[in-house]
């Protein structure tokens, strides 16, 4: 039994603790501890954040349009313009991450929980309901995300940690394939709404057993600002940051505009699958599923290869692939058999592309600056979501779900190549890197 041998070993490895790099000490007893908690959280987490591949769905049965699909992608994105970087300066003046990561955690439960009341709406407001709480829940959620990875920034060293972030999220590819099938299976079982209404109540509640285990975590003290000769302390304005970082910035532009394409493409998914193609939550959620079953190969294989100094080839590999080759191959096949293997291999590309990113910004920030850095990057992403989402939703509407998939990968294509050619500068880009 090759085969299962061959899965064997890999489980072995992702549940393995941080692999040394070479050239660098062994991993300290905080970090050996700190890796098998945050593996041991990551599936009640991803229970989490899956849900929302299922929105769109619930949507589509409670009558949404594809404006309104598009503004369960574009709404969240509006909300955290305005609250990324009062959040990023609020996580960055905290005297502790786990305040933030823990806030975050329970508001993003409680919220996906009220996704249980939209069927109580009248009917006309019902998928604007469920528009209202996907924006809402990015508030907590996004103060989640900027706390956890920039303690993961400093709970590691920077040679180890995308090694062990390719295993976290290889052991979340796991769970994740798991939850996708299973919830689609459910969903197609218990009659309508109240597969959705037992769903999203039964996880909000669950999931927030995963606060045990979040205050468990060991956090390294924080690295404050320096001081001012009047005792305060020294805050540079994004205008500052951004002048002083000249490579983060240039880099920023070229994710701009490659993520106009992946947000252009991210609704249309849904609304080919469903609205052309006649998929059911099952198929949803398989394909769902094979995606974050690509996505746990991918992120543990890509995390080693962050490390093998050939980044820019890499990132230019696997952006290609996701921004541009999985719309262009969705594009390319009318029947739903296809679409699962082209699902698998998008999840693959894409936890790479997505490490490959996370870890190029965290090697951009100083480390007494990195929630704001992270929260500067999400701004970029929000910036594409707000706006490419509801532009190809709205032309899909005129022009099909499947053209505009085919023009979202010509786009990423030379979004793909722009972020190949700036930002990077003299050593990579490295010039301003503070361990």
């Amino acid at each position: 039994m090759p085969i299962m041998q061959s899965v064997a070993r890999l489980l072995r490895r992702a549940f393995a603790g941080p692999a040394d790099a070479p050239g660098t000490e062994p991993p300290s007893a905080d970090e050996r501890y700190n890796s098998n908690w945050v593996r041991f959280e990551v599936p009640i987490t991803n229970l989490a954040f899956i849900l929302g591949g299922f929105l769109p769905l619930f949507a589509i049965q409670l009558g949404a349009s594809n404006q309104q699909v598009g503004w369960l992608t574009s709404g969240p994105a509006l909300l955290n313009l305005l609250w990324l970087i009062p959040c990023g300066r609020l996580v960055q003046r905290a005297f502790s991450y786990r305040w933030p990561l823990i806030v975050g955690m329970i508001g993003q439960r409680l919220l996906l929980a009220c996704v249980a009341l939209v069927p109580f709406f009248p009917p006309i407001w019902r998928p604007w309901a469920l528009v209202a709480i996907a924006a809402l829940v990015a508030i907590p959620q996004m103060m989640w995300i900027l706390a956890f990875q920039s303690a993961m920034s400093e709970m590691f060293a920077p040679r180890r940690m995308t090694i062990f972030m390719g295993q976290r999220w290889s052991v979340g590819g796991i769970s994740s394939m798991v939850f996708n099938w299973v919830i689609g299976r459910l969903l197609d079982l218990i009659a309508f709404p109240l597969n959705f209404q037992s769903i999203y109540l039964a996880t909000g509640v669950l999931t927030q057993s995963s606060l045990l285990m979040a205050l468990r975590l060991r956090f390294p003290p924080r690295s404050r600002p320096a001081a001012e000769p009047n005792g305060g302390q020294v805050r540079p304005t994004l205008a500052q940051t951004l002048r002083q970082h000249g490579a983060f910035a240039r880099f920023e532009l070229g994710i701009l505009a490659a993520y106009m394409a992946v947000y252009a493409a991210l609704p249309l998914f849904s609304i080919y699958w469903v609205r052309e193609l006649g998929a059911s939550a099952g198929w949803v959620g398989a394909m769902n599923g094979l995606n974050a079953l690509g996505g746990m190969v991918g992120t543990f294989l890509w995390g080693r290869w962050c490390n093998v100094g050939q980044d820019r080839r890499n990132l230019l590999i696997a952006s290609c692939a996701i921004m541009a080759g999985y719309p262009l191959m969705t594009a390319a096949f009318g029947s739903l058999p296809p679409l699962l293997a082209v699902t698998a291999v998008a999840g693959f590309f894409g936890g790479g592309n997505e490490l490959q990113i996370f870890n190029r910004v965290v090697r951009f920030a100083p480390r007494d600056q990195r929630p704001s850095f992270i929260a500067l990057h999400n701004v970029t992403l929000s910036l594409a979501g707000v706006v490419a989402p509801l532009a190809s939703t709205s032309l899909a509407t005129q022009l099909g779900a499947r053209p505009m998939l085919a023009l979202a990968g010509a786009l990423g294509l030379a979004g793909a190549v722009l972020i190949y050619m700036v930002g990077w500068g003299r050593e990579g880009g490295m010039a301003n890197v503070q361990s």
